[in-house]
């Protein structure tokens, strides 16, 4: 009886792993194993692990590639794994066709081909655990228990490769109690794109994304505020830099050659001199801290620019004018004038230069009967004005109306003719002379004719008394339209 009951746990308990059938109570008493015979269970066990690692390896090539590696995210491939320090492709796939002369299917998650994806996939006793094919585990109390290389999984009670990360060599996690390659470093930080950062999870399996806060991007390994537009350039001193591909930090500086200057992201020449001053277009310009441009001001009225300064206006820019009669010459400035060369007694000054004088200053003639010219103060020639109504201008004067012009008129017993200006009277002829009166303008026999020896006052609308003195009255002055006139012809 205790050879058939010990006969039936003790294979289960060393040997479980290759899946063996239950004891049967008819079953021969079997052997007490030996350390050989433990070992041999543990080889076994060992086989099944290398088996399934082997399928593995044949699904991922042997060809590993160049240069080392920490995790399978250090690998040039997308789909490559990292195993004991070196980058091997896996196999790509879309479907279990790809897979199937490996004897393997298709992860369509992955999109390589692993040993399975469930117990379906596995033979008869196994069971899929992190991609590969297991036989049932070896039970324990503690890991004493267990062959060399596993490890005693207290919670299921079972001899496992791992119970915990730390249980998997360096480049593995524990994943479904499986040593399995980690895809990356766990806690490692990258960016999956401008906007998400990836934190590889506790067992170093996946990514978990984060998005960036609003106004940042992801940079390198962090979300970082955005500064600049990238391949945006500016200056940072003498040097120019650029704005990097993420928009979170100006690289790369370059210094300007020579004296050349940083300008907005450009190099160039230096224009000026810093706090300078000078006239430009009429406006002080100063020359600004960096030497590249200037800063202007606008004189006020009355101003003008010069030798870099607002000033008082004297005269116009570069013009020529008179001063009290000398030749002047204003500066390209406007701001001050120099004397010309003095004019001589028979030249005056005109438009700033020296000229043959027209006339004499103050002198006046006629220009026509009703108007006077007077020679200008500056003798460049006459000005000219008009004679007040009631007068002509006669002689180089302006003279009240007596009559009209070239008329002959009557004044007592003497023919008068008006002059071309109407402002003065002739004597032709005396008709006394001939025993004559004077009626009309012409001698005429009259007879009764005497001269009044008192002054008497006669109306005339005529302007200067004119039928008075066409009827031979002597007009001796005038009061508005009357007259005190004396002669005539008796009543």
């Amino acid at each position: 009886m205790f050879s058939s009951v010990f006969s039936c746990v003790w294979p289960l308990a060393v040997a479980a792993l290759f899946a063996l059938a239950g004891c049967a109570e008819e079953q021969p008493a079997a052997k007490l194993q030996t350390v050989t015979d433990v070992a041999a269970t543990q080889d076994a066990v060992v086989g099944d692990a290398s088996g399934a690692a082997d399928a593995e390896q044949e699904a991922i090539g042997t060809d590993a590639t160049a240069g080392g590696c920490n995790v399978s995210a250090d690998c040039p491939g997308e789909k490559d794994l990292c195993i004991n320090g070196s980058c091997s492709p896996q196999t790509v796939c879309k479907s279990d066709k790809q897979c199937a002369n490996l004897d393997l299917v298709c992860d369509p998650k992955a999109g390589v081909c692993v040993e399975c994806l469930g117990a379906a996939d596995c033979k008869e006793g196994k069971t899929c655990k992190a991609h590969k094919c297991l036989g049932a585990a070896p039970p324990c109390a503690t890991s004493k228990e267990c062959p060399t290389g596993l490890v005693c999984d207290k919670v299921a009670g079972a001899c496992v490769e791992c119970a915990v990360a730390d249980d998997c060599s360096k480049g593995f996690s524990c994943v479904e109690t499986v040593c399995s390659p980690q895809y990356c470093l766990p806690g490692s930080v990258q960016c999956a794109d401008s906007q998400l950062l990836e934190t590889c999870n506790a067992e170093g399996s996946s990514f978990d994304q984060t998005p960036c806060p609003k106004g940042e991007v992801c940079d390198g390994d962090a979300c970082k505020p955005t500064v600049c537009t990238p391949g945006a350039k500016d200056c940072q001193g003498p040097a120019v830099v650029t704005c990097n591909a993420a928009g979170t930090a100006w690289v790369e500086p370059v210094s300007c050659p020579g004296e050349q200057l940083c300008s907005a992201g450009q190099c160039l020449d230096p224009v000026c001199e810093p706090g300078k001053t000078e006239c430009q277009g009429g406006a002080v310009a100063t020359c600004k801290p960096d030497a590249l441009s200037w800063s202007h001001k606008v004189c006020e009225t009355g101003q003008v620019c010069a030798a870099g300064s607002c000033v008082a206006k004297v005269c116009e820019a570069k013009a020529a004018y008179c001063k009290a009669g000398t030749p002047m010459q204003c500066d390209d400035t406007g701001s001050k004038a120099s004397a010309l060369p003095a004019c001589t007694a028979n030249q005056l000054c005109l438009g700033g230069k020296c000229v043959a004088a027209a006339c004499k200053v103050g002198d006046t003639v006629c220009a026509d009967s009703a108007t006077l010219a007077t020679c200008k103060a500056d003798g460049s020639g006459y000005g000219q004005t008009a004679c007040p109504g009631g007068s002509a201008c006669t002689q180089g004067a302006c003279k009240s109306l007596l009559c009209q012009p070239s008329q002959v008129v009557c004044q007592g017993t003497k023919r008068m003719q008006c002059d071309a200006a109407g402002t003065a009277l002739a004597v032709l002829e005396d008709c006394a002379t001939t025993g004559k009166s004077c009626a009309s303008g012409a001698c005429t026999a009259q007879a009764g004719f005497a001269v009044r020896g008192s002054f008497e006052s006669l109306s005339d609308t005529s302007a200067g008394g004119y039928r008075l003195q066409q009827q031979g009255w002597l007009i001796d002055r005038s009061c508005g339209q009357n007259y005190f006139i004396t002669g005539g012809f008796a009543p």
